[in-house]
């Protein structure tokens, strides 16, 4: 009889089955020998080889891994807690039935009690074969590769295959239980992941797509238990089960947003000094995947710890880039007379218009298409307007129509042809700034539908009904007035229906629109070439110089239309001027014209047409220029009417959008009786034309003052007092130059050497008046344009390349002034310089003349915003918020005449100064709205003290190679933190931002986010010796949320260690029910946890000063008043005990 022999395989062999092998079909096989050997076999089935048959070669053996059957599920219909497991066996497999994909390594086997099956299993009967005897040697069988039976790698890609199996087994699972709500819910995240699962394996993502989808897969890996979870209360709700879910179904682990992995950490392989993920981190994002909607898909990027003070930082305006689609119109029918259309797109608010049009034109005959039209970008969209309210953007389309002419009125001929207004719309685009919350994705083209709409007269208006509780919008829409085509898109955007109505010509204009950041607009220039720029209306210091006038047609009035039916009349507006130069357009690329014609509309309707008119020279010219203004009345002539529009250097701007208007008379040529009239309002945009007065002054103040300064020194003084008042729109025109120009008067007012030789000493009580003067006008100017204006910082970093006089130690003297004598005189000047102490600061480093009187004058500047912060005044509040805001940025402008040390030491005496003023000050229930406004901005003081001690963390400050100062900032930071945590006052916001004060010193100093390693360790020993401390304050909190009801489920949360305040509050998930926690009690735990990993790490240096191998250290005293003495802290036992 043949004998054959087996044979191990090199390695083990992973294959699938792709032909189907069924031994016991149609057969009743009853002998357990070949129900031991044989398996039925499927297509898909998981089969791993380690022997292989030598003489014929057709055979293998292996394990055969069977995955569950839907049929398998039949016994599960009551929970999932225990879900049918993959089945395995071992079994003789023909190769011709299988599909090799790879080897895998074997598994090294220490003893054959490892293997499923008993050493027995490898001996067959010889009645099952056609030979008549076996070898008996046996090799030792490889173990089953350990619980994955699809894939042998690490990694994402192995975690998603393993995945799509675990919810296979859940949707059958809840199938089988009737929830078919939550299956549906399931099998799309199915479908999802295994979308992502075959795009990452099969790298077909590019690498911005693939960090999409790897915060998509986090995701998706929370949405298992969450959807598992709310199927097992409903069967928690229908009965009296409850479940233990003992297999960790429901478990939802924190992810890294930037891998979909796990957060791991191996002891073996990593450091922990390099390696550790701050327990911060983890707990902040295992809070957000067990219970935020959509996490980390959204923020995913939230940081721990309070950003720099970024309030004089520059604010680059927006960049919109408006992509034309196409026109939706039901019909195609035009009317008599058509002659071509025209549409305007521009932005607006809800309340005023902000940019130029853009013009896109159709002539007869052409299909309104606009795919193949050149796209419109709208620079410079000021910060201010986009954060204020929202941004809409406008579509208006008009057509031409050529009359019948009209007969000759007067010697003047009628109209040819009008302009009608078509339809119009509004779409609202503030979701595309990436400035705002809930933006879309930057950078990116977003497609938008704007609803088209037509304008309509009501012969006879219907009544108003409003009553009291309505809802305010719809109150404000039903009252609106209809007054035509000119209000047509404030009705529009208001949601009124009044006179608005579909024109099936145009029903829908699609476009995509895309930001366009700073850096991307300036490096693509070039590349905008061909793409036309459409600038704001407003002067934009950012823009080239240019002269412009916008000018609106708002109504006609009394104009006498009796002589045609009231179906046909209609009145029309002609505009030209006597100067050659100035010329007429409404969109920004059209071409400029002589003369232009205004939207005709109805004797009683608004036109609110604005055009812009150019050609205005640069220099101002003795010509006077004017406008004329011709109406028709159904096209016939009736009068015109004359606008002085320019005398010299004079422009008359009544202003755009505001209540003041001009009404031009109109009057039939050699008549004085006028025979109507027309309203307008203009605006006239540059600097070459209306300069005040004061500030031209100012500008040229050497040829006025400075010949005669001792003489005229009262008049510059009133006049720079006289500036302080000039409207900000007029000041944001001069800026540089006018703080400038201040500075000179400064500098010769200071400079007392030159005064007192050249006008002897009596003269220095009139000049010293005179820097006063100086000094409070400039603090004024900058604080109106730069402190409370965040989007003119440019105009500031456009100063700063200016050179100044050496002013810098007298300019320091001034605040000095001010904040010195806080206690007996503090006026506007003196809150002034609480917002703008910084920008002063900043041309004084840059301006000194005397570094030692610098530096002196600086360090006396230090202590006054001590003293000033120390006082307990209610008055003083609101002001000294806004200096706690800025001493981040006043140490970083000083950092370059101080050292880090005495740079610490001002900070030490601020925030001692501070103490725990505001602490547990809250709003009351019962109290009313002025008490708990003020108590607020009480409790500002010590949640502002935090977050700028947080700063100082993460600043430049950390980075010193003085151990002194090092200590002396974490011994501050720390000191003032644990005062708040101890305090008998329980502030839960306040003691939430003290922990983030202690997670940031932990997580600075340790771990893979810290910025130094303290190779003496004696920080880690001082950290480790807070851990009774916590630990007991730890219960104390513990017990304080019980007792006040803290630990109760809610609908919403707050992130962990917040970074502004009011904390931001987040909606939990509606997927998920019941949830009780305390953010305080999470960041407890997470800084506990941090401060005992930071202990186990220098366990050995903390046992050798504990046996006296080493000695005590003698730094970070400062503490010993929160943590105990060392010495004293070392004999006592039970906190070493505690540390370990």
């Amino acid at each position: 009889m043949t004998t054959i022999s087996w044979a191990p395989l090199p390695k083990m062999v992973f294959a699938r089955v792709v032909k189907p092998f069924k031994p016991f079909e149609g057969k009743n096989v009853t002998d357990k020998n070949i129900l031991k050997n044989y398996r039925d076999l499927n297509p898909g089935d998981i089969i791993y080889l380690f022997e292989t048959e030598t003489v014929s070669k057709k055979w293998a053996r292996g394990y055969v891994a069977i995955l569950a059957m839907p049929s398998d599920f039949s016994s599960a219909t009551v929970s999932t807690e225990k879900l049918p497991e993959v089945q395995v066996y071992v079994s003789l497999i023909p190769w011709a039935c299988i599909q090799v994909l790879r080897e895998v390594g074997l598994d090294a086997v220490d003893n054959l009690y490892q293997a499923v099956d008993d050493a027995e299993e490898f001996e067959n009967d010889d009645s099952l074969s056609l030979v008549s005897s076996i070898t008996k040697k046996k090799h030792p069988r490889p173990t089953v590769p350990a619980s994955d039976f699809i894939i042998n790698r690490s990694g994402l890609v192995e975690e998603l295959n393993l995945a799509v199996i675990n919810i296979s087994f859940q949707i059958y699972s809840i199938y089988t239980r009737g929830d078919y709500e939550n299956v549906e819910k399931l099998i799309e995240v199915y479908q999802e992941i295994n979308d992502i699962r075959l795009n990452l394996e099969y790298n077909l993502l590019s690498r911005s797509e693939i960090k999409l989808v790897k915060r998509k897969a986090a995701y998706l890996f929370g949405q298992i238990p969450k959807t598992v979870t709310a199927s097992n209360n409903l069967v928690c709700e229908s009965s009296h089960f409850r479940f233990k879910d003992v297999s960790g179904h429901q478990i939802i682990f924190a992810r890294n947003p930037h891998t979909a992995e796990l957060y791991t950490y191996k002891p073996d392989e990593m450091d922990p000094k390099e390696d550790l993920i701050p327990m911060g981190r983890i707990a902040h994002d295992q809070l957000f995947c067990g219970i935020a909607p959509n996490f980390p898909v959204v923020n995913y990027d939230l940081p721990l710890f309070p950003p720099k003070n970024q309030h004089f930082e520059q604010t680059y305006p927006s960049h919109i880039l408006i992509d034309f689609k196409s026109v939706y119109g039901s019909s195609k029918i035009v009317p008599k007379g058509y002659a071509g259309t025209s549409a305007y797109i521009y932005l607006r608010n809800s309340k005023k218009r902000l940019t130029e049009g853009y013009a896109i034109s159709a002539e007869p005959g052409q299909e309104i298409s606009l795919e193949n039209l050149s796209a419109a970008l709208f620079t410079n969209v000021p910060a201010n307007e986009v954060d204020s309210g929202r941004i809409y953007l406008v579509a208006l389309v008009t057509e031409t129509i050529n009359l019948d002419q009209a007969p000759t009125s007067n010697g003047i001929p009628g109209l040819k042809s009008i302009r009608r207004g078509v339809c119009a719309g509004a779409v609202d685009i503030s979701r595309i700034f990436s400035r705002r919350k809930g933006h879309l994705s930057a950078g990116e083209s977003h497609p938008f539908t704007m609803k088209l709409y037509a304008s309509y007269m009501r012969k006879e208006a219907p009544s108003i009904q409003i009553y009291p509780g309505m809802n305010p919008m719809l109150a404000m829409s039903l009252s609106m007035a209809n007054n035509g085509w000119g209000e047509l898109v404030d009705r529009i955007i208001s949601g009124s229906n009044k006179g608005v109505a579909i024109n099936p010509r145009a029903e829908k204009l699609y476009i995509s629109v895309k930001e366009v950041n700073q850096d991307a607009f300036a490096n693509g220039i070039g590349t905008f070439n061909a793409i036309d720029l459409v600038k704001t209306m407003a002067y934009n210091p950012l823009e080239q110089a240019y002269c412009r006038i916008y000018l609106r047609l708002i109504k006609c009035h009394n104009i006498d239309t009796s002589y045609v039916d009231k179906d046909n009349q209609f009145v029309t507006v002609e505009m030209s001027t006597n100067s050659k130069l100035l010329k007429f357009s409404k969109g920004t690329n059209e071409v400029a014209q002589s003369t232009w014609q205004f939207i005709s509309a109805g004797p009683d309707e608004t036109i609110s047409e604005t055009i812009q008119i150019t050609g205005l020279s640069p220099t101002p010219t003795n010509e006077n220029d004017f406008l004329y203004f011709d109406v028709f009345s159904s096209g016939r002539f009736v009068g015109s009417g004359k606008y002085s529009l320019r005398s010299y250097n004079q422009i008359s701007d009544t202003g755009l959008f505001g209540k003041k208007v001009k009404n031009v008379d109109l009057f039939l040529p050699g008549s004085n009786t006028p025979v109507g009239s027309v309203e307008i309002d203009l605006e006239y945009t540059g600097k070459n034309y209306n300069v005040d007065t004061y500030v031209e002054m100012i500008l040229n103040w050497r040829s006025i003052f400075e010949k005669n300064i001792a003489n005229t020194d009262k008049n510059l003084i009133a006049t720079l007092g006289k500036l302080r008042r000039v409207p900000l729109n007029t000041i944001i025109k001069f800026f540089p130059e006018l703080i400038e120009q201040l500075l000179e008067i400064y500098s010769l007012a200071c400079d007392k050497h030159q005064l007192l030789s050249v006008y002897g000493s009596a003269r220095e009580t009139k000049f010293k008046a005179l820097a006063e003067a100086a000094f409070d006008c400039m603090v004024h100017l900058m604080d109106m344009t730069i402190a409370r204006q965040n989007s003119f910082v440019f105009l500031f970093d456009q100063l700063m390349e200016r050179t100044f006089p050496h002013v810098g130690e007298f300019l320091v003297a001034d605040l000095n002034r001010y904040l010195g004598s806080f206690a007996d005189e503090w006026n506007s000047t003196g809150r002034c310089i609480c917002r703008v102490a910084v920008l002063v600061l900043r041309i004084a480093v840059v301006s000194v003349s005397d570094n030692a009187s610098f530096v002196s004058t600086a360090a006396k500047f230090a202590e006054n915003i001590a003293a000033f912060l120390k006082s307990s005044r209610d008055t003083y509040v609101s002001d000294q918020l806004i200096m706690i805001e800025n001493l981040e940025l006043i140490l970083d402008t000083l950092r370059d005449s101080f050292d880090d040390l005495q740079l610490l030491r001002f900070i030490e005496s601020w925030t001692t100064s501070m103490g725990l003023k505001g602490l547990g000050v809250l709003e009351e229930a019962t109290a009313n709205a002025l008490i708990n406004k003020k108590k607020n901005k009480e409790h500002r003081l010590i949640i502002n003290k935090l977050f700028f001690l947080n700063r100082t963390l993460h600043s430049f400050l950390v980075d010193t190679e003085s151990e002194k100062a090092r200590e002396l900032l974490f011994c501050n930071a720390l000191a003032s933190a644990l005062d708040v945590i101890l305090s008998k006052t329980v502030d839960i916001d306040a003691c939430r931002l003290a922990l983030g004060v202690i997670h940031s010193a932990f997580s600075v100093s340790y771990g893979a986010e810290k910025r130094f390693f303290d190779t003496s360790m004696e920080l880690y020993f001082t950290l480790a010796r807070m851990f009774p401390v916590l630990s007991n304050t730890f219960i104390r909190y513990i017990e304080y949320c019980t007792a006040n009801k803290l630990l109760v489920p809610k609908r919403s949360f707050t992130q962990l260690f917040p970074t502004s305040y009011p904390f931001q509050t987040y909606t939990i998930d509606s997927g998920v029910q019941d949830e009780a926690f305390c953010e305080l009690l999470m960041e407890f735990n997470a800084v506990i946890i941090m401060n005992a990993q930071i202990s186990i790490a220098f366990f050995k240096k903390i046992e050798s000063i504990f046996t006296f191998k080493e000695p005590a250290p003698t730094s970070y005293t400062a503490l010993d008043g929160y943590i105990g003495a060392c010495m004293d802290y070392l004999h006592n036992e039970e906190n070493l005990i505690n540390i370990c």
